[in-house]
């Protein structure tokens, strides 16, 4: 039997990838994925960001770079093992034209960086939504849930509001052509090895 605890795990929780190089490598070990949570609703750097900014920073912020520089020390990659729609300045339901496709853009970037949706060059590998069907949160009330048939927190809401793409296997986003056309708007700087309630992720600098 093949001991897959080494004596010397890695102890980096950060997003620079330290402490995983050369961690659980092919050929002795296979199938082996790194596993992230990435939540724009728990970290401060991201808290007054509407959805467009939001996208931009999924397309090419913290987020995805966190998962470029681990992904290549792991075995097989990286999966985020939950991730949601929510943050902190979600508009309320319903939702004019220009905000229901800035919420679409939002997942769709999500799914694409997160290697669910287009071609297999991504920054993960796959991921899952938290969760399917769900209660919401009250409003600028992170402790308090309630009945909320428009959830951002639940997949099923977001497919009876047209949000989600009702036909995965055939959804992409262009995160090139998002980020070009952001170009005048820059994503907030934000610094490693923050780690909050949303798991390791950047953190703000003045």
């Amino acid at each position: 039997m093949t001991d897959i605890f080494p004596s010397s795990l890695p102890t980096s929780h950060t997003n620079t990838g330290e402490g995983w190089e050369g961690f659980l490598q092919p050929p002795k070990y296979h199938n082996v994925y790194a596993d992230s949570h990435l939540y724009m609703l728990f970290d401060p750097a991201l808290w007054k960001l509407g959805p467009k900014a939001q996208t931009n920073n999924i397309c090419q912020g913290y987020s995805t770079t966190q998962l470029d520089r681990v992904k290549g020390k792991i075995a097989s990659g990286v999966v985020v093992g939950e991730y949601s729609l929510d943050f902190l300045t979600f508009p309320a339901f319903p939702y004019d034209a220009e905000t229901k496709k800035n919420l679409q853009d939002l997942l769709l970037a999500e799914q694409k960086m997160y290697g669910l949706i287009g071609n297999a060059d991504n920054a993960a590998v796959g991921g899952f939504f938290w969760s399917f069907k769900s209660l919401g949160r009250v409003k600028d009330d992170l402790t308090k849930l309630k009945d909320n048939p428009h959830s951002p927190w639940s997949y099923l809401a977001l497919l009876k509001d047209g949000i989600a793409p009702k036909d995965i296997a055939k959804a992409d986003f262009d995160c090139k052509a998002f980020v070009a056309g952001y170009a005048n708007h820059p994503p907030p700087v934000t610094t490693p090895g923050v780690t909050t309630a949303g798991g390791p992720s950047g953190g703000a600098r003045k």
